[in-house]
């Protein structure tokens, strides 16, 4: 029983910082709409042309996420990370033909990645339109926040459900036998 009122508190915590994160999540994206809004009136684009997505452009996924068994993280950050350090080459001699390979592999990176952001209001984008594409940065991990919380709840659920059918059996199995020994 000790257990099953273990695992219910920690269902309990989980489920009060799931509704935190929810509530984080609504603010994070009210702040990014409203920015949205703001950089709609100051361009002066219609609502329209905002939210959707020219034709003409190939919708790249420009956010990966990783899960291992009950978390979930954001791909991005890690890549970004490790792929803008610049290593120091301690033997000073290079050849250009090298220094020219990397240069135009590192042309063909950049170019890549900049194919797929979606920017609806050009180039020079307004500040609140800056503020509301950070804010939605900030939301995916926020969204991988709330997939790891839940599937610890989850986790727990399942927990407490192989612990409810044990009492069960176990109070069938005493119920079974207390009907034997009175009709002996």
């Amino acid at each position: 029983m000790q257990e099953i009122n273990e695992l219910s508190f920690r269902r309990l915590k989980l489920v009060h910082d799931f509704v935190n994160c929810q509530q984080t999540l609504a603010q994070k994206l009210n702040l990014a709409a409203g920015d949205y809004c703001k950089a709609k009136s100051i361009h002066g684009f219609t609502l329209s042309s905002v939210v959707q997505p020219h034709e003409e452009m190939e919708l790249i996924p420009s956010v990966r996420i990783l899960v291992d068994k009950k978390t979930f993280r954001l791909k991005q950050e890690e890549d970004s990370d490790s792929s803008q350090v610049k290593k120091r080459n301690k033997s000073k001699k290079k050849t250009e033909e090298e220094s020219e390979e990397k240069k135009s592999e590192s042309e063909k990176e950049t170019k890549e990645k900049k194919v797929g952001q979606y920017r609806p209001f050009g180039i020079l984008e307004p500040t609140p339109a800056k503020s509301a594409r950070k804010e939605m940065s900030e939301v995916m991990t926020t969204v991988c926040e709330l997939a790891s919380i839940r599937a610890e709840i989850k986790e727990v659920d399942n927990a407490m459900e192989k612990l409810m059918d044990s009492f069960k059996k176990d109070k069938e199995l005493s119920a079974l036998l207390s009907s034997m020994k009175v009709s002996n």
